[in-house]
């Protein structure tokens, strides 16, 4: 900041105006510490300032809580007067992380108006978030606002009680004063998104996640018909397969039935990573957007194995592929083994006709190394 406003890039000339900037920042430390940053989106213009919640708790007077992970708070200024901080009369905020149910309940804070795609509309401008404006309405943030902006000159004490009750107002859902979405009204549920659809690669996916855990397949148990190795198809073997794919959150590969019908589930969530390569920065660290699986954990009927599938389909060719892969492992198993036996063997006789021929000559079978 000091060296923007040395080199000329802020109206921020008198040493009144420093030295508000100083408090400014010296009471962001105090309040907030390592959890504020100036935000630099053009030259000649005063940055935002940037507020972090982690993670927290919002409640409101009916009991309720929802916890609400990596919500950012922006605070505009249209600059530095000698009479304080022409703070804009409205806050804006975003998040990084979402639940699947708040992204597909459109849910991003009871006072923030939001819709299910907030993610995609994250946009690729100056600042790359997709903020949205809090609704103040009579709170004391928006009455401190006009206190800030109004004041003859600046006061310290009124800029730090006013970040204080930042920190409260983030925090409560004001029923009376009438949430754009109520933490109420966040599904429950999981929607089934759409009928299962079975991909051809889904099957070599999940060879893959099994493969590479070898402890999960010493656990199964396998049959021998005339050389081929095939997996007992028990409960507990599917079972462990639901398991293994739940603690990957491979949910893709996972899907509920409804009669004689399939649904996928979570597939957005599984994707997260690879759909959602956006990112904002802070405090010099890139914060990607990501998509937290909670409905798992959570929810009792859905964290039961039992209650989730493996499509049939999936399941069949995926068994094929591992009795396939095991037998082939066998035959070369024996196959090394016998070809190293023939050898000893060879080399036995070979050492038998040497010590018994006192003129030091064998005829040797070549073949039989071969």
């Amino acid at each position: 900041m000091k060296k923007f406003v040395d080199n000329g890039y802020f109206d921020i000339s008198t040493d009144i105006q420093k030295e508000i900037v100083k408090q400014m920042m010296d009471t962001l430390n105090t309040v907030y510490k390592d959890r504020w940053s100036f935000q630099f989106y053009h030259l000649n213009k005063f940055p935002h300032i940037l507020i972090y919640f982690p993670k927290f708790n919002i409640s409101n007077s009916e009991g309720r809580t929802h916890e609400i992970l990596d919500l950012y708070i922006r605070l505009e200024f249209n600059g530095i007067l000698d009479t304080g901080p022409y703070l804009k009369s409205q806050i804006t905020g975003f998040r990084t992380t979402l639940t699947e149910k708040e992204k597909s309940s459109g849910y991003i804070h009871s006072h923030i108006y939001s819709d299910s795609d907030y993610f995609d509309y994250f946009n690729e401008n100056y600042d790359g978030c997709n903020y949205r404006s809090f609704c103040l309405g009579t709170s004391e943030v928006g009455d401190l606002i006009q206190l800030i902006i109004g004041a003859e000159t600046f006061d310290k004490n009124l800029f730090e009680l006013f970040l204080l009750t930042l920190d409260s107002y983030v925090k409560w859902e004001s029923l009376e004063g009438g949430p754009y979405i109520r933490m109420s009204q966040i599904s429950m549920v999981r929607g089934n998104t759409g009928r299962y659809s079975y991909n051809n690669s889904y099957s070599a996916q999940l060879f893959s996640a099994v493969n590479e855990n070898k402890e999960l397949q010493k656990k199964w148990s396998y049959t021998n018909s005339n050389g081929n190795i095939n997996v007992v198809e028990s409960l507990d073997f599917i079972n462990s397969l639901k398991k293994m794919l739940v603690h990957k959150k491979y949910f893709y590969l996972l899907c509920t039935k409804s009669g004689k019908d399939y649904y996928k589930i979570g597939e957005e969530g599984a994707f997260a990573k690879a759909a959602y390569n956006k990112y904002v920065l802070f405090r010099g660290s890139k914060r990607y957007l990501k998509i937290k699986i909670t409905d798992l954990k959570n929810n009792t009927s859905e964290n039961n194995p039992e209650t989730l599938h493996i499509y049939p389909l999936l399941l069949e060719k995926f068994i094929k592929i591992i009795n396939t892969t095991n037998t082939q492992k066998y035959i070369n198993y024996y196959a090394k083994r016998k070809r190293v036996e023939e050898a000893r063997k060879g080399i036995s006789l070979y050492n038998l006709q040497r010590k018994n021929n006192p003129e030091n000559t064998v005829s040797v079978l070549t073949t039989q190394f071969c």
